[in-house]
């Protein structure tokens, strides 16, 4: 449960980060006028201003403008893109957490019902499994309720 937490934390940290821009960026966007030389050349392809046009400054505002500039629906779509690979990393580590294999073949199951089929005690071995209920104990009993059919009939 303690893991659930630092990753919301950390997934709200992260949504915080990309819509207020990281301070670097806002630190170079500010820097960036000041540093550059008044008559540069452009580069080949530019598109350079007709005289009495100003250069429209598309870079600034960071992340939290373009999706403000993008509508409603623009907003919607961002808030459910977000939200879609919040609740991913969500389920990945949910995943990670609650499905390992000790979980879903307990040794001390595998250990008991080996110990029961080795003497032959197929009885013993379904009681183990009713113990340690899990998936691995649902499988195998499954597999013993039909032991009188023979094995084709175990292995379907």
């Amino acid at each position: 449960m303690r893991m659930k937490k630092a990753v919301v934390c950390l997934l709200i940290v992260m949504a915080g980060w990309l819509v207020c821009g990281a301070p670097e960026a806002r630190a170079q966007e500010a820097a960036a006028p000041a540093a550059a030389p008044a008559a540069a050349a452009p580069a080949d392809g530019a598109i350079v201003p007709a005289e009495g046009e100003e250069e429209v400054n598309r870079g600034s505002g960071g992340f939290l403008s373009v999706v403000v500039g993008s509508g409603a629906l623009g907003v919607l779509l961002w808030i459910a893109l977000f939200g879609s690979g919040g609740a991913a990393v969500y389920f990945m580590v949910d995943c990670a957490i609650t499905i390992r294999a000790p979980r879903i073949m307990p040794q001390a199951l595998i250990d008991n019902v080996t110990q029961s089929m080795a003497e032959g005690d197929v009885l013993k071995a379904l009681q183990n499994c009713e113990n340690e209920p899990g998936p691995m104990a649902n499988i195998l009993t499954a597999g013993f309720s039909h032991v009188e059919e023979g094995y084709d009939v175990i292995q379907e």
